[in-house]
């Protein structure tokens, strides 16, 4: 049995009692667990998703007797990029610094959830300071996705004042005994960026699901919920899961659907989910009669949705930080057997669309997405391929146990 102390913010956890889709930590928590570890996890007490304080203060919670989590309070933020984020995540690295150093017993492995940088720094500090062995784990590229969300003129400014993450983002990865990265792409940023070379621990991690079957009962009730969202007989549908926030760029999307309106196409979205720009999408879909909006929903709801949606949708900002990653929303739509239909037509997009399981339109030019409708609601056959070539493309690369499994052998064979 190992100790192994996992460091990630802003994802649900055990302690929310929810049902949010477990994310990295949730999953590599339970899989480890599992296998009969000892687990700790460090992480912010303000929910990300939700946007409120878990509890008053900083928390020690004991979920089971292999694993405890420990929450870092913090001011909080409304919105996913902005100031007060960045302010949040200095105040929750210096107050995460401050527990450590009040930190008696070592865990044998570290495990450091990339972003945010600070948390990870502090974190990333301490291990090596111990003689920790630790991994860092790369989700997004912070501080070049922070450097993304500018417009293109100003980026050299704001480069240059972030220039002290861009410090402390090197030292992390530089310091780290392994890096794993949702795609080979990110795991070369990361060396790229730090002048590190790619060494044996480093390895791709994608951000699967567990598809665990439900109960049948859960199964029963979700599917009858799905089942009275839509309120017309539409041929085609099309789901959206996720933070309806700023990484999106919903217009082609509004713009299409207004398209099917006019012209008796009966092609329905679905939008689900929560966040930002919710109440603004939802003021201008008001008119439209094929844009239905769920809300937030748990994994169990998601799974009946998927069942009566014909294709997907990730209408990620088309920037360098989307471009070559096959995020968890497109791998949690291919685990549901759905089609996608995205944006960005970097080399993760590419290899799905060689695989006959994504279809790409230009975010700028929503008559692209309108022709690509147009095609599949004239081939369902197409459709049909597509979906079976999505599972299978999930099965074969993207199940949770082939994943976990490698990952596993890679963070405990790190002590030896």
């Amino acid at each position: 049995m190992m100790k192994i102390w996992i460091f990630q913010t802003g994802e649900p956890l055990h302690c929310d009692r929810d049902d949010s889709r477990p994310m990295r930590a949730m999953n590599l928590a339970n899989f480890l667990v599992q296998r009969g570890h000892e687990i700790t996890i460090w992480s912010s007490n303000f929910y990300h998703q939700k946007k409120i304080h878990r509890y008053k203060e900083t928390a020690d919670i004991k979920i089971n007797e292999n694993l405890k989590i420990k929450l870092i309070n913090s001011p909080g933020y409304k919105k996913n990029i902005g100031l007060s984020r960045l302010f949040d995540h200095l105040i929750l690295g210096l107050r995460l610094n401050k527990e450590l150093k009040k930190q008696r017993e070592l865990p044998d492995i570290g495990f450091i959830g990339f972003p945010p940088m600070e948390f990870g720094f502090f974190a990333s500090k301490w291990f090596k300071k111990n003689k920790v062995k630790f991994f860092v784990d790369i989700k997004d590229p912070w501080p070049d996705h922070l450097v993304d969300a500018f417009p293109s003129n100003i980026k050299w400014l704001v480069k240059l004042l972030f220039f002290p993450y861009y410090l402390i983002t090197k030292s992390i990865f530089r310091n780290a005994d392994g890096i794993s990265a949702i795609t080979e792409d990110f795991l070369d940023w990361s060396n790229k960026i730090s002048n590190r070379k790619k060494n044996k621990n480093d390895f791709v991690f994608p951000l699967v699901s567990n598809t665990e079957d439900q109960s049948e009962e859960e199964e029963k009730l979700s599917s009858a919920w799905a089942k009275k969202i839509i309120k017309n007989d539409g041929q085609l549908n099309i789901f959206f899961v996720g933070t309806i926030g700023n990484m999106f760029n919903f217009d082609p999307i509004l713009e299409a659907a207004k398209y099917c309106n006019q012209n008796a196409l009966k092609i329905n979205f679905l939008i689900s989910g929560d966040g930002e720009l919710k109440n603004l999408i939802e003021h201008e879909a008001n008119m439209l009669e094929n844009i239905y909006f769920t809300g937030w929903i748990n994994k169990s709801e998601i799974k009946a949705l998927g069942n009566i949606c014909d294709l997907s949708i990730a209408p990620y900002i088309n920037n360098n930080t989307f471009k070559n990653t096959i995020s968890n929303k497109m791998i949690d739509y291919l685990s549901l057997g759905l089609p996608i239909l995205t944006s960005i037509d970097g080399n993760g997009a590419t290899y799905l669309e060689q695989k006959n399981v994504a279809c790409i339109y230009d975010e700028n030019d929503h008559e692209t997405l309108i022709k690509k409708l147009e095609e599949l609601s004239l081939d369902p056959a197409k459709i049909e391929k597509m979906k079976d070539a999505a599972l299978n493309v999930y099965s074969n690369e993207y199940s949770y146990k082939r994943i976990y499994e490698k990952a596993l052998r890679k963070i405990v064979g790190l002590k030896s």
